[in-house]
C-alpha cells in the first residue's frame, strides 16, 4: 500500500498497453474475404477449369476410357483380320512356290522323255511348249495369285497331256511294228520285265513318277520292238529300186522249159552291185553251193534264214557277225543262171517261203521307223 500511493502521489502516468487495433483486424479479415469471394468467382467463370473441377467430370473421364477401350478391342479385331489375311497370303504363296517346284520336275521329266522319244525318232523335236499367255514373265507383276496358280495349272496339265501323247504314239507305233513282224512270223522283242506281285502304294506324291514311268515303259518297249525290226530280214537286199525278174512259186523252168518250183525272188542288177543283208545274223554258209552258184547263207535266230546266190564275189565268211545292210557279197551269174541278178531266198524251218511278204513288212516298217 505504501508503494502504490507513494506512486500516485508522485503524479506519473502508467505505461500504454500493445495490442492490434479493432479496426485493423476488421479490414484485414473483410479484404481476405474480399480475394477468397474474387478467387471463386473467377473460377467459376473459366470454362475449362470449371469442367475440371465439376462433379461431371469424373462421367466423361469414364466415357473416354470406355470408348478408348472399345478403340482397342476394335485395332485388335482389325489387326486379327490382317493376320489372318496375311496368314492366308503367305500359304496361297506357299502353296505356289510348290506347284512351281512340281512344275520345274515335270518339265525336267517331260523333256527327259522328249528326248528320248527323239533319239528313237518318234517325235521330230524337243522344243519346250510356249508359256500360257497370262505366265510370261513381262505379265507377271501384273498377275493375282489366282491368276498365277492357274496359269501355272494350265502348264502342268499341258505336260501331262503331252506325256500321255508320248505313251500313246510309242505304244500306237510299237504295236504297229509288231503286228507287221507278226504278219511274216517273227516275235517282236518284249522288254525283260518281272518279279513278284506287290500290291501298288497308295502314294498320290508317286502319281507323276508313276506317268513318267509308263511314258518310259512305253518307250522302252517301243525301242525293244524297233531293234528286233531292224534286225529282222525284211530289208532290201539291194540299193535302189528292186526290179523283180522272176516271183516265188511254180514257174516255166529256163533251162528246161518245163514247170519247176523257184525258192526265192530274182532282182535283175548290174554285174558287181553290192548284196547287202536283209537282216542282222551270222553267216552260216559262204561259198559255192550246186544250183546258186556263189551263195551266202545268214542265220537270224528263231529258225529263220535268208540265201544270196549267183553273186560274182562273196565279201564275208563262215561265223561273221551281220549287221542289216552289210555287203555280203556282189550281183553276178553264177551257177544257174541265165544273166546277172540276185536270187534272194527266205527259209524257215529249212522250208523255203514267199520272200514278197518279208519285203512288204520291210516298206511298212521303213515307212514307221
Amino acid at each position: 500500500m505504501r508503494k502504490v500511493a507513494s506512486s500516485l502521489g508522485s503524479g506519473r502516468k502508467p505505461p500504454p498497453r500493445v495490442g492490434i487495433s479493432p479496426a485493423l483486424f476488421y479490414g484485414v479479415t473483410v479484404l481476405l474475404l474480399a480475394i477468397n469471394a474474387g478467387l471463386v468467382l473467377l473460377l467459376s467463370m473459366n470454362e475449362d477449369i470449371a469442367r475440371l473441377v465439376s462433379p461431371a467430370a469424373d462421367a466423361r473421364i469414364a466415357l473416354y476410357e470406355t470408348r478408348i477401350a472399345d478403340l482397342r478391342t476394335e485395332i485388335d479385331r482389325l489387326n486379327s483380320r490382317q493376320y489372318a489375311r496375311e496368314g492366308d497370303v503367305n500359304l496361297q504363296v506357299r502353296e505356289l512356290v510348290q506347284q512351281q517346284e512340281d512344275l520345274g520336275e515335270q518339265q525336267q521329266i517331260v523333256r527327259a522323255l522328249a528326248r528320248m522319244a527323239e533319239d528313237l525318232g518318234l517325235v521330230a523335236g524337243d522344243a519346250p511348249a510356249p508359256l500360257p499367255a497370262a505366265a510370261r514373265p513381262g505379265d507377271m507383276a501384273a498377275l493375282s495369285l489366282g491368276s498365277i496358280g492357274t496359269a501355272l495349272s494350265d502348264m502342268q496339265a499341258e505336260n501331262r497331256a503331252t506325256m500321255t501323247a508320248l505313251a500313246e504314239r510309242a505304244r500306237s507305233a510299237g504295236d504297229t511294228i509288231a503286228e507287221t513282224l507278226r504278219s511274216v512270223g517273227i516275235a517282236a522283242a518284249e522288254p525283260a520285265i518281272g518279279g513278284p506281285f506287290e500290291p501298288a502304294l497308295a502314294d498320290p506324291a508317286s502319281a507323276l513318277t508313276e506317268s513318267a514311268n509308263a511314258v518310259a515303259q512305253q518307250l522302252r518297249r517301243y525301242a525293244a520292238i524297233r531293234d528286233a525290226a531292224a534286225e529282222a530280214p525284211v530289208h532290201r537286199p539291194l540299193v535302189g529300186a528292186l526290179r523283180l525278174s522272176s516271183p516265188f512259186g511254180n514257174r516255166t523252168d529256163p533251162f528246161t522249159g518245163g514247170a519247176a518250183f523257184h525258192s526265192g525272188s530274182d532282182f535283175a542288177a548290174a554285174t558287181g552291185t553290192n548284196v547287202l543283208a536283209a537282216g542282222a545274223g551270222r553267216v552260216t554258209f559262204a561259198g559255192e553251193k550246186s544250183g546258186y552258184g556263189n551263195m551266202v547263207e545268214i542265220d537270224h535266230g528263231d529258225g529263220i534264214v535268208s540265201r544270196y546266190g549267183h553273186m560274182s564275189a562273196i565279201l564275208v565268211g563262215e561265223g561273221d557277225a551281220i549287221s542289216t545292210g552289210d555287203a555280203v557279197g556282189r550281183v553276178g551269174s553264177t551257177g544257174r543262171s541265165t544273166g546277172p541278178h540276185l536270187h534272194f531266198e527266205i527259209r524257215r524251218a529249212g522250208a523255203p517261203i514267199d520272200p514278197s511278204a518279208f519285203l512288204k513288212a520291210g516298206r511298212v516298217l521303213q515307212a514307221i521307223l
